[in-house]
Formats: C-alpha cells, structure tokens, sequence
C-alpha cells in the first residue's frame, strides 16, 4: 500500500470520525469536531449563512494525518480580520472577490490551530502539500484566494509558502498578575483609573441588578430561554438581524461542552434582563456572547468584563480572552496582544498591492501596540 500523501476536501464534518478528527484538533476548543459539527448541525453554517463547509483533510494510505477546519466564504462576515477595502478594489475593477477560501472557526476570533498534524508527520511537508492543494482549489472554484485566520503565532511560523502575506491586528485580554481578588487587581491601577471602575460597579450596584455566575451543569431549560432571548434582542438592535447562532446551536453546546460553559446572568426584581455566555478551557476564560432585554448603563462592562475577571481570580485562570475590538478595555486592565492572518491572492495585479498593504499595517499594528500599552492603566512598574 502507498504511504503517500494525499489530500481530498469534504463538503459535511459527518464525513469524517469524530475521534480521528479530535485526535488532530481536539487539543483545542473550538477546533473539536463537536463545536464545528454544531454549527453545520443548527445550519449555522451552510448556503444559507455564506459559510460553506470546505474542510480539507490528508491521508497518509488510508491514515487520516492532518485536517484543516475550511470554508468557501460568500460574503466577509463574521471573520474580525478585515478585508473589505480588498473586496471594494475588487468591485472597483469590475472583479468578483468572493467567493474565497477561508480556514477560521465561524463568527468565532479566537487564536487557535488552523491545521491539525499527526505527531509522526514531518510538518513542513504538511505544511507544502496542504499550501499546493489550498492553492489549486482556489483555482478550481475561482476564488481570489485563501485566507487563514488567528493561527497561533508557532503555527504562523511554519506558513513560509511563497507569494503568501501575513498581516497582524491587536486584541486585548486579562493576564492574571499574581493578584488574589478583584481589589488586588484594581490596587495595581493608577488613582484615577480605579476611581472609574469602582464608580461604574458602585453605580450599577445602587440599581438592585443582582448578579449570578452558572456553570453549564447548572443550567435550566429557562436560563437558556433567557439567554437566547438577551442574545436576539441585542443583535436585532444592532444589526437588525437575530444573531449568527441560533437556539439550535446553543442547545447543542450546552449537550456537548457543558463542563465548559459559564453563564453570567443579571436579575431585576428576580427576572433575568440579560445573560453573559463565557466558555473555559485549560487556563483560559474566552467571553462569547452577551445580550440584554434592556439598556442599563454599565451592564455590559459589569457582565462581559469585571465578572470575568473576578471569575478568573476565583478559579485561578492565568487568562481572560473577552472577544476582539475594543480600545475602552485598556482602561479596564485588559493588554493587547497580536493576533495573526496569512494568505494568499491569486490576481497578478493585486497580489503585489495587498502584499504591500500588509508589510505597512504590520508595521503600523506595532506602533499602535506600543501606544495601546502606554494607556494602560497601571502604576508605573506594574
């Protein structure tokens, strides 16, 4: 039999067994076959939503030995790493950019794995067969090309395929710094700076709003009613639409990560007017999703950000990722650090321009770290 590789796309996770799948990416969260099938499952992803599932999977014989989450992505939705000044020069031209590859976890901007290898795999071999094969099916459907979106930054190190860009952003998350509680925490902040926070939590506290943390066995049918209720509002205020994910979704994460999900639920006069949904894993908190039923000033930094971190502190969780964007959560102590994308374009003319363009905004996103870092709000030391 031949131990060559080969490499073939599948169109439905449910091609592929769950526990080969996981052997490669379950080290990972929202790689785990369960979280992608999720969304495949509640049509979260599929035709309708823009996201179309492209996975791409290597067999060494009949051994699967790498597997890369893929999509053929309509539309630049739901990514956080954004192109759309490319798809505008694109349209300009009178071109089509869409549709394009794109390997990321939908509506997801969480740095993790894009591309699973066996251990007994050389990965730079991985590495040139799955660049090939990401290339040539580009060119099959006509797509201006392939994006890989929030490696982790050893994983961006192995994409030294030629003619491919990388491009950088800055997010910001809460490092754990040895402190014990919540008061500790704000003791490293200059004067001012913790004036605002306790002034923002005494405020909501003169409210009545009562807070409740839940772990995922904890949760009723009714919590999840409520949340998804918060979710949906919000989004149809903001975007005039329900929200990426659907009940269907949550209703199959709660059946499947339960020991993994968190809940911050607020309550005036004992109803639920809004819910936090954070997941945990290993030493990291991500925060996910939150909705309210109603506008309460400072709701939102109290559910999404400070219980959070009051949360970590708890459960000695060294990191706190609250979800991309967001300058306001420097002065609430959370750091930037880099998130990363790599690609490639297929268009002669523009492949060089984008290039160009993303030498200048690496450069540019480390000068904006820098001077995200100088207002942060700790004393000089800290």
């Amino acid at each position: 039999m031949s131990d060559a590789l080969r490499a073939e796309f599948v169109s439905d996770l449910s091609a592929v067994d769950p526990a080969e799948w996981d052997r490669l990416l379950g080290h990972h969260l929202f790689t785990r076959y369960h979280y992608l099938a999720a969304l495949e499952q509640s049509h979260c992803v599929g035709e309708a939503s823009g996201w179309l599932p492209h996975h791409l999977l290597v067999y060494r014989g009949t051994t699967l030995v790498a597997a890369m989450p893929l999509y053929i992505k309509l539309h630049s939705y739901g990514e956080y790493l954004f192109d759309w000044s490319w798809a505008r020069a694109y349209e300009q031209r009178g071109l089509d950019y869409y549709p394009k590859l794109v390997s990321a976890i939908p509506f997801t901007a969480i740095t993790g794995p894009r591309l699973g290898i066996d251990r007994a795999q050389a990965p730079a071999d991985i590495h040139a067969l799955v660049g090939h094969c990401l290339t040539q099916r580009a060119e099959s459907l006509d797509a201006s090309g392939v994006q890989l979106l929030f490696p982790d930054g050893n994983e961006l190190k192995q994409w030294t395929l030629p003619d491919w860009y990388r491009r950088r952003d800055i997010r910001f998350q809460w490092h754990h710094r040895g402190e014990a509680n919540f008061s500790e925490f704000l003791g490293r902040f200059k004067s001012r700076k913790r004036k605002m926070v306790n002034k923002e939590r005494q405020r909501l506290a003169d409210t009545g709003i009562s807070f409740e943390t839940l772990s995922g066995h904890d949760l009723t049918d009714a919590h999840w009613h409520a949340f998804i209720q918060c979710y949906q509002t919000t989004y149809l205020k903001r975007s005039g639409h329900p929200g990426y994910l659907s009940p269907t979704f949550f209703r199959l994460l709660a059946q499947h990560f339960a020991e993994h999900v968190v809940m911050m639920v607020a309550r005036q006069q004992g109803t639920i007017i809004a819910c936090a949904l954070y997941l945990k894993e290993g030493d990291t908190l991500y925060g996910r999703y939150w909705g309210a039923l109603q506008a309460v000033e400072g709701l939102h930094f109290e559910l999404c950000y400070y219980r959070g971190i009051e949360y970590c502190l708890q459960q000695g969780l060294s990191r706190f990722d609250p979800g991309v964007q967001g300058e306001h959560k420097l002065a609430r102590g959370f750091e930037p650090v880099f998130s990363y994308g790599t690609g490639m374009i297929r268009h002669p003319d523009f492949a060089p321009a984008i290039a160009h363009f993303c030498r200048e905004e690496w450069l540019a996103v480390g000068q904006a770290e820098e001077q995200a870092r100088q207002a942060l709000p700790f004393r000089e030391g800290e």
